[in-house]
């Protein structure tokens, strides 16, 4: 209410590849169907909507971004199993079929970059933002493994246990590419680097 009554011009607002379900077998792009699984969820899918209530006469932009990941982001899986080989604790891992889509955070920047960098009158109510990437925690400790043998860190003991878990959190990037030019470019062994670097008074 407060950008309508100030008179901005168009709206754009963050939210989350967690509308979708997270057991989807696919990675999700701007037609996968709404499935609100935690209250996260569901109040990131309310803000969508007030917003198409009360913007109706401005322009906006939903932004559904994929889980982030960098500097700062200890609560992700990739962040925390880069912590405990830091630390030298024993990993233990899920191995199964379970997938996951991240997006760096300097990645998820440059997105709202184009976006802002695009004609108002052609954005799309939504747009996915990932790298449409999707890596299993084998994949996530198999990438900090050659961080750390390019650096000449020791690992610690990695545990593998099976369990049957599927599902993706992966979403693509096509429509946004398509609108505004947007690439994803830092890679999953980029981020680790990167996260690394940010803890490098810890090692």
């Amino acid at each position: 209410m407060a950008c309508r009554k100030y008179g901005a011009k168009a709206i754009i607002n963050i939210s989350s590849q967690s509308v979708y379900s997270q057991k989807r077998e696919f990675t999700a792009d701007e037609t996968t169907e709404i499935c609100l699984e935690s209250p996260y969820a569901v109040g990131k899918y309310a803000t969508e909507l007030m917003l198409d209530g009360i913007c109706k006469n401005l322009i906006y932009t939903n932004l559904r971004l994929a889980s982030l990941i960098g500097p700062g982001f200890d609560q992700r899986i990739v962040n925390r199993l880069v912590k405990n080989a830091v630390e030298m604790k024993p990993i233990t891992i899920i191995d199964s079929e379970q997938r996951f889509g991240f997006l760096d955070i300097l990645d998820a920047v440059e997105a709202v970059n184009a976006v802002l960098h695009t004609e108002i009158d052609k954005w799309k109510p939504v747009y996915n933002v990932g790298n449409g990437c999707a890596v299993s925690l084998t994949d996530i400790v198999e990438n900090i493994n050659m961080v750390f043998k390019e650096r000449l860190l020791s690992m610690p003991v990695v545990n593998y246990v099976k369990e049957e878990k599927n599902g993706s959190t992966a979403v693509s990037f096509q429509r946004l590419h398509i609108d505004t030019g947007f690439e994803p470019h830092i890679s999953l062994k980029a981020s680790i680097e990167r996260i690394l670097d940010n803890m490098k008074i810890s090692i």
